[in-house]
């Protein structure tokens, strides 16, 4: 069994990355910056209304598209090197590692970031924790979440909410209701038995450095997350009234394993 969250992720002015691909013949430097002007390389910048994720979100209407973040990456970097190397770049993301890889058609120096917040956050989307000279993810990507049980605990289903149809009686018997056309569906869950590493970003290791702490923080209140096992693939937005980090250990007083409850709006299934 295999459960992973996939987090979506908005770029803006606070929230850049940006790192650069040196090819070896040349020395020539390919940056690569995504920020609220979009996806850039050189001069050439992509829409900036898309929103990215590990994995292509874009089939559900409703979220205004989050599209994934590898073949943009591999498209923007064939197009940077088009003018010197004429190089043809692939970025694989690795679904049971959370991971990347970027290669090409001749080869690369080396992968750095810029020296600013935009380069820290680069390394934490593309799970980098130094600038190897093998452009690999050597720790696991950030805005995902691969759990350790690898399934759902006490599962829901989905379900319709108490206030789809406001109504009532007249003393005299007549029945007056307004009903909701098409009703949001809830969908509930628990993960069980996460260990104190993967929920605190306290206790983080070196090798897994994004937790279920920094998972709420990030999606609450905006953005969606992907909740894929081996059942189906379903994107969630957190109910306010579950938007806050609040794990519970599995057994009292002991620090060994955390529960989580989710309580979401189901945003759509993905193919």
């Amino acid at each position: 069994m295999a459960l992973r969250i996939i987090a979506g992720i908005t770029f803006g002015e606070t929230r850049a990355m940006e790192f650069t691909i040196t090819e070896l013949t040349g020395l020539v430097a390919l940056t690569i910056r995504i920020d609220e002007k979009g996806l850039q390389h050189g001069t050439t910048v992509a829409d900036p209304s898309v929103r990215w994720a590990h994995e292509d979100m874009s089939s559900i209407a409703a979220l205004g598209g989050y599209a994934a973040l590898a073949p943009a990456l591999a498209s923007a970097l064939t197009s940077a090197s088009l003018a010197v190397n004429a190089l043809t770049y692939t970025v694989h993301w690795d679904v049971p590692d959370a991971s990347y890889k970027f290669t090409a058609t001749g080869a690369i120096d080396s992968i750095t970031f810029a020296p600013d917040a935009s380069g820290d956050m680069a390394k934490k989307v593309l799970g980098f924790s130094t600038s190897p000279s093998i452009p690999t993810s050597d720790v696991r990507a950030g805005y995902a979440i691969l759990s350790e049980m690898g399934c759902k605990s006490n599962p829901t289903e989905v379900y319709e909410p108490d206030s789809v149809v406001e109504g009532g009686w007249t003393h005299g018997g007549a029945h007056f209701a307004i009903a909701a056309l098409e009703a949001i569906l809830f969908d509930d869950f628990d993960l069980y038995f996460e260990s104190k590493e993967a929920s605190f970003s306290r206790w983080a290791t070196a090798e897994v450095p994004y937790t279920y702490q920094d998972l709420w923080e990030d999606v609450r209140g905006s953005e969606p997350f992907e909740v894929a096992d081996d059942v189906d693939s379903r994107v969630y937005f957190l109910r306010p009234d579950a938007a806050r980090f609040a794990p519970e250990r599995a057994v009292a007083n002991w620090d060994g394993a955390f529960h989580h409850k989710f309580k979401c709006y189901l945003a759509g299934y993905l193919p």
